[in-house]
């Protein structure tokens, strides 16, 4: 199953710059698929992206298996 991020990684850069956020990492929370969402966005834009946290609140376990399986 592929799960498009495009939107997702697009909206952490958006918000990361906003001049109301203060600093420059953000947070990302989901909960079922939102969370499955959250998981897969952070491991896909690496370190030095500005996502500092993830929660992911009872997440989808189709595909997050795999991040705690290794």
């Amino acid at each position: 199953m592929e799960i498009p991020l495009e939107g997702s990684i697009a909206a952490v850069e958006w918000l990361s710059t906003h001049p109301l956020v203060q600093g420059q990492k953000v947070g990302l929370f989901g909960f079922s698929r939102g969370g499955e969402q959250a998981a897969a966005v952070a491991s896909v834009v690496g370190d030095s992206s500005p996502i500092a946290a993830i929660a992911a609140g009872a997440p989808a376990d189709y595909n997050i298996g795999a991040f705690f399986l290794g």
